[in-house]
């Protein structure tokens, strides 16, 4: 994916003020397209010509748009604890993962159900979904998201025990 910024640290291009000239300005610019007698039109009118037009798209593509990476979305999670089609798993696990590499935060997505609903976006690697029934089947997923978007993770399952283990005997 390209993204386009500014090349200096003038504001010169920067319609929107946020410092930076780059796709928002292009869309003030787009937002103002054809006005006349507007002033500065929220910024957009590059040129002092009191009117958007291609003068001012040109200003900014022309001097001050260079083409830069942007990093690449996350990968995706791995190593499902407990593993994928699990059987006789306790009835109150904590469910953990291997962040992928580039995540930043982690939605969780849990139930029944396959697909499994979304429950939460979280920061850490591990969740608990509480007391679960016995001999249930139970669906989660987690979506890895950074600030360029979001990698849909795979759906993995278990199965809880049938019964939790009865209680020790008492001692003699």
């Amino acid at each position: 994916m390209i993204e386009l910024l500014s090349t200096t640290d003038s504001v010169f291009g920067d319609c929107n003020k946020d410092g930076r000239v780059d796709f928002k300005d292009i869309a003030a610019l787009t937002l103002y397209w054809s006005l006349t007698n507007c002033g500065q039109c929220g910024g957009a009118d590059l040129t002092g010509d009191e009117q958007v037009d291609n003068r001012d798209v040109d200003a900014v593509v022309k001097y001050w748009l260079t083409a830069t990476t942007i990093p690449p979305l996350p990968e995706q999670a791995s190593n499902p604890n407990p593993t994928d089609n699990a059987l006789g798993v306790t009835l109150t696990p904590v469910l953990s993962w291997t962040a992928g590499s580039g995540a930043t935060s982690h939605d969780v997505y849990f139930g029944t159900a396959d697909p499994p609903p979304f429950i939460c976006n979280q920061t850490t690697t591990t969740f608990d979904p509480g007391d679960l029934s016995q001999a249930t089947k139970y669906y989660w997923r987690i979506d890895e998201v950074n600030g360029w978007g979001k990698t849909e993770g795979t759906v993995w399952n278990f199965t809880t025990m049938m019964s939790p283990p009865p209680p020790p005997p008492p001692p003699p």
